[in-house]
């Protein structure tokens, strides 16, 4: 019998635990009798201890790779699948772990019916104000990829995908050492070799994270310092086509002018802005707002570094 092996990559910064869940986790679903499993953890170089006992503690199906240097999750992920020896590659972030036993089931059922990379939804689990607006920012991307066949605005926190396909396209750009646009980058370029990708809503991880806006703030300053003008560069029609670019300052210099002063502000006051957000008393809806307009000027901040 033909078996078909499975590699999950893990990419790994400062958060040893997870990890370890993750891998725990993924091992304990049943799969298929010809299917085996293999695990990468890749150590992005983290600086907080939690990995330092990780390669004893991983079951024997899993192994360990240090990067030398921090690399960033795009990074990472490619040094991880230098080792990986499956024909598929299932990428998860080390913060997500499945939500229901037929995870993998339902990302190779979906494999199985002619996909290339089957997408699985990621649902916040941090509980609280934060939890609920990550899952619903991931509903708003499903419906983007159904409803405006716009599939390369998905994550790749959870992809079970075809391994040639990924080595075609080069893997990650490593440009993307900061957070953002590595995963639209990614989907697009396969998209354009012809290959079929899907959503799949069958296939959710819980998403683990501890989120809070001062974290937020700085990822997405560094998303419109850092990311945004390599992706604005490579994909200009498919930039154009997300709300970022209307925060754009190099696309929109005056209306980044004007907004200014308000995104120094949310930036500066990103604790007092959390402490907003997390008044449950105040209307749910009124906290999004808050939340996606203070988003929005810490984007705008970064693009005009």
């Amino acid at each position: 019998m033909t078996k078909t092996h499975i590699s999950l990559v893990v990419p790994c910064f400062n958060g040893g635990a997870e990890a370890l869940a993750t891998v725990i986790a993924i091992g304990r679903l049943p799969r298929p009798a010809d299917h085996t499993l293999e695990a990468v953890v890749v150590d992005d170089a983290s600086t907080d201890g939690s990995t330092a006992h990780l390669a004893r503690e991983l079951p024997d199906w899993a192994r360990l790779l240090r990067a030398p240097a921090n690399l960033g999750r795009a990074g990472a992920i490619n040094l991880g699948v230098t080792e990986a020896t499956g024909s598929l590659l299932l990428l998860l972030d080390c913060d997500c772990t499945p939500a229901h036993p037929d995870f993998l089931q339902a990302h190779l059922a979906c494999l199985a019916e002619g996909a290339d990379a089957s997408i699985g939804d990621i649902v916040g689990h941090a509980g609280g104000f934060w939890g609920r607006y990550q899952s619903a920012a991931g509903r708003r991307r499903a419906a983007a990829a159904h409803d405006g066949g716009m599939l390369h605005s998905m994550t790749t926190a959870n992809i079970l995908l075809r391994a040639p396909l990924f080595r075609a396209v080069g893997g990650f750009d490593p440009r993307y050492r900061h957070y953002g646009f590595e995963d639209r980058d990614l989907l697009l370029r396969m998209q354009r070799t012809g290959a079929r990708l899907a959503h799949n809503a069958n296939a959710p991880v819980d998403h683990a994270a501890n989120l809070d806006f001062p974290g937020i703030s700085r990822k997405m300053q560094a998303s419109g310092r850092y990311s945004a003008p390599l992706f604005r560069g490579d994909h200009p029609e498919a930039y154009r086509a997300l709300g970022y670019a209307a925060i754009d300052a190099t696309l929109h210099p005056w209306r980044a002018a004007l907004l200014a002063p308000l995104a120094r502000l949310a930036v500066a006051r990103a604790d007092s802005i959390e402490a907003v957000l997390d008044q449950a008393w105040l209307p749910y809806p009124l906290r999004k707002g808050l939340a996606r307009a203070a988003t929005a000027l810490a984007y705008l901040h970064g693009t005009r570094q």
